[in-house]
């Protein structure tokens, strides 16, 4: 781990070093802290793609935030890039290609917000069940409360579908044991000690789908994961059944789920077209693909219905899983910069 080599401060980098870096769509807590941590490197809010230069482009090693675009466009105006760091799990706003091509070592954040998002999963699947949903949106508008609709379903001893069973996907399982599921999973890598010690049994994705009472997503966003969960996949699902997604947005397809709104249940923490969501000002400056303004118009429909509960992407935003985040991405830039590997990089 990358951590362990961090004991003797003699490892850091020199002060001179850190202008070879810069960070960008930080939040305050991280600007403070980059700047006191790292100084002499460039820290802004400002997403890459609004970057207009004022720091120069000579940098060696871009730290960017989930809501930056790093496509060719971007990272060719830096002549001497030769790391990305994402600050995020996800590095799906990286332009794979480009970075391939020009020998751009690129480096994600996968550990900082296991917790987190498992524990938010939870709260997802327990609060579709109880129809939270409803029960606010009633209390808040002083209807007479109708306790038949009201009336919602236990978590224990259903059939949960786990997509992916890496590091959240396991812990989710691991949260799960308490309520007496039966947990069904599907991944790119079987895992024998979930079978062995959790019970877990492995089947194909139909199967899963069609069996399950509680569907919980946990995989990349990748070319052969987008838009998994397609108008097909969801009319294999049962009546009723709750999709819980703290992924990516882009692996359920939001029209899909929209046309089938009253036949299913969604939890959906991450949806297509939430940066635009978070800023529509996006929209005038013509920064959006159709697919995000749909996904975000779809957004607007769903967040409306009983029977979706839409989160603005927080499952990873807790106060310890950000000090985390923050350590690792500090750690792993003064990795780059002193010329050492570190175990985070993806390709």
């Amino acid at each position: 781990m990358i951590a362990k080599a961090f004991k003797d401060k003699e490892l850091f980098p020199s002060m001179a070093d850190w202008n070879k870096a810069a960070f960008f769509s930080v939040d305050e807590k991280e600007e403070e802290r980059a700047k006191k941590e790292l100084p002499g490197a460039y820290v802004s809010r400002e997403k890459l793609d609004e970057y207009n230069g004022e720091g120069g482009y000579d940098f060696e090693v871009l730290c960017v935030g989930y809501s930056s675009k790093a496509g060719k466009e971007e990272l060719s105006k830096f002549s001497s890039l030769r790391a990305i760091v994402c600050i995020s799990t996800g590095y799906d706003n990286v332009d794979e290609e480009y970075c391939k091509k020009n020998n751009i070592a690129v480096y994600n954040m996968p550990y900082y917000g296991t917790d987190a998002v498992a524990e938010f999963t939870l709260l997802l699947m327990m609060s579709t069940m109880r129809k939270l949903n409803k029960v606010l949106k009633d209390m808040e508008s002083s209807l007479e409360i109708d306790h038949d609709e009201l009336r919602g379903r236990e978590l224990g001893r259903k059939t949960v579908g786990i997509i992916g069973t890496g590091r959240i996907g396991k812990r989710v399982i691991e949260l799960l044991q308490p309520f007496d599921v039966n947990i069904l999973a599907y991944s790119r890598t079987e895992k024998e000690e979930l079978v062995r010690e959790y019970g877990v049994s492995y089947v194909e994705l139909d199967e899963l789908l069609s069996k399950s009472d509680v569907i919980s997503i946990h995989v990349p966003l990748t070319n052969e994961t987008r838009h998994m969960i397609d108008e097909r996949a969801v009319s294999i699902m049962k009546d009723g059944a709750i999709l819980v997604n703290t992924s990516r947005g882009a692996i359920v397809d939001s029209e899909a789920i929209a046309k089938n709104i009253d036949k299913l249940y969604v939890a959906l923490d991450v949806i297509e077209g939430e940066a635009l969501c978070m800023n529509e000002l996006d929209l005038l400056k013509g920064k959006c693909s159709v697919d995000v303004i749909k996904g975000a118009f779809l957004e607007k429909i769903l967040i409306k219905h009983d029977n979706a509960i839409i989160t603005p992407h927080v499952a990873y935003d807790t106060e310890e899983a950000l000090e985390r985040r923050m350590e690792n991405v500090i750690k792993t830039v003064s990795f780059i910069l002193d010329g050492r590997e570190c175990d985070n990089r993806v390709y």
